[in-house]
């Protein structure tokens, strides 16, 4: 699934089957799910389009949202609210938070502040088969993989190895949130999964404006044990791919010739 099917499908609008904005999407079986960020809500319709969407109210903020199943949500980055969690698995037919994994610190009576969150704030992929997830810093050069069958988690240091450089500001709120600066180094920008592999589009540019920071052309490829694969090369800055299902082709756009490209995986 693509935004732009997205927005084919639930236009941009403030008005009842119109999303203000996502960040997480994807295709689970036949069902597109979406989460809008901006009117806190999950969406899900069969992904020819052609059935009516359902909207489920969310009833906490997370950063980024993905389905574990029908209806249980695994979520990262509840900034307004107290946790000792990085992760939480919440139902949402009652809005009941069911498991939560990866305490903030190793005293579990300690909470992170707003600015801690978002000075890490991350984004989640599932393994296919739902018994692990991974953990993709933004703005720090790690990954952290779990196993949510038993809560044990890996984090892997990239290549570089380089801490968020954030600065803090009061919210409108008063409380204190982290904004980037030039100073801050872009890392990892999406992930792929497949029941093998983990694939993660690399950036590592500096937020200085540029058009190219939220591009890259570099993937890095691990298995679901954290062990490094493969380092994949593409020939153009890209900010979305695919693989196939059985880790010999990714597809990618290409913006300069405006077309859907493919190479095989060596």
């Amino acid at each position: 699934a693509s935004k732009k099917k997205v927005y084919e499908a639930l236009p941009f609008g403030r008005k009842n089957g119109q999303t203000l904005g996502f960040m997480s999407y994807g295709l689970k079986g036949d069902t597109l799910w979406v989460h809008d960020i901006v009117k806190d809500h999950f969406i899900t319709m069969a992904h020819n389009g052609l059935d009516t969407a359902s909207w489920t109210k969310l009833p906490v903020f997370y950063y980024w949202q993905q389905p574990l199943s029908k209806n249980l949500l695994l979520g990262i980055g509840d900034y307004y609210k107290d946790s000792y969690f990085k992760l939480s698995l919440t139902d949402v037919t009652n809005g009941k938070i069911v498991a939560q994994y990866l305490p903030y610190s190793k005293d579990t009576s300690i909470m992170w502040t707003r600015f801690q969150k978002m000075k890490n704030e991350s984004f989640i992929s599932l393994k296919p088969s739902s018994d692990k997830a991974i953990i993709a810093s933004r703005y720090a050069n790690k990954i952290e993989i779990i196993d949510l069958t038993n809560g044990s988690s890996k984090i892997i240091q990239g290549v570089e190895n380089f801490e968020p450089q954030v600065d803090e500001m009061k919210g409108p709120d008063g409380v204190k949130i982290a904004v980037r600066t030039s100073k801050t180094s872009v890392d990892y920008l999406l992930v792929f999964s497949t029941d093998q592999y983990i694939y993660l589009l690399y950036s590592g540019k500096k937020d200085n404006g540029g058009i190219d920071v939220h591009k890259g052309n570099r993937i890095f490829v691990f298995d679901w044990n954290g062990n490094p694969k493969k380092e994949l090369l593409l020939p153009t800055l890209i900010d979305k791919f695919t693989i196939s299902s059985d880790n010999n082709k990714i597809y990618f756009y290409n913006a300069k010739t405006n077309t859907i490209q493919k190479a095989d995986i060596l």
